[in-house]
């Protein structure tokens, strides 16, 4: 978590230090002086450290640790700006020399009764939280499921909205993992949602599976996941319809009216 402090310390020092010395920038059509980027090779070395800290981990730890890091982190970005406003700007097209009016969101940093445009210092800290969600979903942590699981509990069911935006960038995007591969997308799907998928198709094609264990090896081939890790965290507790929001959701995308099990024809 330290790192995490650390950096977001790193960028609050940073704006503080550019608006004593004046090192601002202001464009005619802008109404809020702009704070530039922050030292690219400083962020690096924050992300350098959350990776050497993974790797001096146990596997078993690291998705506590990324958990932790997680709550750091939001509790951090939540607070690294002021407000957020949508501003107007003239846009000029360099081939025609016609304007259009164009809006936009700036995240505004207000020091001393003045604000100042932070956009610029805001990318770099999604660029930071990207790089480390990336890092944990390279370790083999399940971070999607972390942030669901910490919004169940959450005072609020959108303040994780933003790390989930960002998540999904890491996650899609093409970084390559520890094993010099392309890193997968993970599926969304809790493994209780996967098992009540599946279950649910086989009840409506009229057939049985031979058992729990077969169907847990089935699962583990089609979606992932060990064979013990589907039968002890989606099979053995799956006794309810504890997914029904999720899984109606998720299958009326699909033209399919589901309820509780069931399929209807």
């Amino acid at each position: 978590m330290e790192n995490a402090r650390a950096f977001f310390d790193y960028v609050r020092d940073y704006m503080i230090e550019e608006i004593k010395k004046g090192e601002t920038y202001k464009v005619k059509e802008e109404l809020y002086p702009s704070l530039g980027n922050v030292d690219y090779y400083r962020l690096t070395e924050y992300v350098e450290k959350v990776a050497n800290k993974l790797f001096s981990m146990c596997k078993e730890d690291r998705p506590i640790y990324a958990k932790l890091m997680i709550e750091c982190i939001n509790i951090y970005y939540g607070i690294c700006y002021d407000s957020v406003e949508m501003v107007t700007t003239d846009v000029i097209n360099k081939k025609t020399g016609k304007s259009r009016k164009e809006k936009e969101y700036v995240y505004i940093y207000e020091f001393k009764g003045e604000k100042f445009d932070m956009s610029a210092a805001m990318s770099d800290i999604d660029d930071f939280v990207e790089a480390v969600f990336g890092l944990f979903l390279d370790f083999g942590v399940d971070v999607y499921s972390i942030i669901k699981k910490l919004e169940e509990k959450a005072a609020r069911s959108d303040c994780y909205d933003e790390l989930e935006d960002i998540l999904a960038f890491a996650a899609n995007g093409p970084v390559f993992n520890l094993n010099k591969g392309i890193r997968k997308k993970l599926p969304r799907a809790k493994t209780t949602e996967q098992v009540d998928v599946i279950r649910t198709f086989i009840k409506s094609a009229g057939v049985k599976y031979k058992d729990d264990t077969a169907l847990a090896e089935f699962i583990s081939w089609l979606c992932g996941g060990t064979e013990d890790s589907v039968r002890k965290n989606g099979i053995v507790p799956n006794t309810g319809y504890g997914n029904e929001k999720e899984l109606k959701k998720q299958f009326a995308n699909i033209g399919i009216d589901y309820d509780k099990g069931t399929i209807k024809h």
